[in-house]
């Protein structure tokens, strides 16, 4: 069994375990997973926000997304190399609750709804709905920004420190494919 901390990680070293999608746009992501026979439109949804949330966040900056599937699961990581949560989400004039906070602390408080280092009303959803298609499948995530890491296997959360830190946001999923 592949972990998504195993692919994280040899992708932070440069090995990745999940082949690069040369297209890191929408059509690149709906091709990949026409491709690897994911007709899911709810995957779908949750890797196009996420790509919004890399441009956005990541000032669009080496933006890669890599995808495959193994053994009953498919995997998916996009990673952006702009400043990182912790840089972004105390920019949000509303959060008056960042100070203080650790990485995975901040991360933790990204996946709120609503929750964006724009402030932008209407933004903030990405981490979220993510964090919802975890909560209602089999499925696990995982979010690595400044040496912060955030795990969410169903309804159980995790912070703690992640043993690669990488510049930007790298955000992987891992869900069961429904046959």
């Amino acid at each position: 069994m592949i972990h998504l901390e195993d692919i994280a990680e040899s992708i932070l070293q440069g090995k990745p375990l999940l082949p690069l999608l040369k297209d890191s746009s929408e059509n690149g992501i709906f091709n990949a997973l026409s491709d690897l026979g994911m007709a899911d439109i709810e995957i779908q949804a949750v890797l196009e926000e996420l790509l919004l949330n890399a441009r956005e966040h990541g000032q669009n900056k080496n933006i890669m997304i890599y995808m495959g599937c193994h053994v009953g699961w498919f995997f998916a990581v996009i990673r952006d190399q702009g400043p990182g949560i912790h840089m972004t989400l105390p920019k949000n004039p509303r959060l008056a609750d960042t100070k203080g906070k650790s990485a995975a602390a901040l991360i933790r408080l990204a996946v709120e709804e609503g929750i964006t280092g724009t402030g932008t009303v209407g933004r903030g959803i990405g981490l979220h709905i993510l964090s919802e298609l975890v909560s209602s499948r089999r499925a696990e995530s995982l979010v690595i920004s400044d040496g912060g890491l955030f795990v969410q296997v169903g309804d159980v959360f995790l912070e703690r420190y992640a043993r690669i830190p990488t510049d930007g946001t790298l955000v992987a999923i891992k869900v069961e494919i429904q046959k």
